[in-house]
């Protein structure tokens, strides 16, 4: 992260390669899908769809193709469905702390399983 101040005008970037950029650019596999499916750790909260990762794993042959085609509507629209951009906050009390609160920000998991494919890819 750069300090406050800085600006990039000075900084060297080089080219990203056209077939690393390709590979960035390129649509979301289904298998990209499962594997992140199967990796996933279970037993997690939910977010506003009140789907657990659980319904995923055991539907999984069901919703990849629709999950796959989803991602790639939302990739040529240029944003996410209203859904996928939402996000229940919890306000946790700290221990020890009158008044002091950790926010908790659960998102759907369809928009997880993206942002950790887009991670992937970059």
């Amino acid at each position: 992260m750069l300090p406050a101040g800085d600006d990039l005008s000075d900084t060297h970037l080089t080219d990203v390669p056209p077939r690393s950029k390709l590979e960035m650019e390129g649509p979301v596999e289904e298998q990209e899908i499962l594997l992140l499916i199967k990796q996933l750790a279970t037993g997690k909260t939910p977010g506003s769809d009140s789907l657990p990762l659980e319904f995923y794993k055991y539907f999984q042959a069901d919703l990849v193709q629709r999950q796959s085609s989803m991602y790639k509507s939302a990739w040529e629209a240029g944003a996410l469905l209203l859904s996928g951009r939402d996000a229940l906050i919890i306000m946790l009390p700290e221990r020890g702390g009158d008044r002091v609160y950790r926010l908790l920000f659960l998102y759907n998991l369809d928009y997880k399983i993206l942002g950790k494919i887009l991670a992937y890819h970059i």
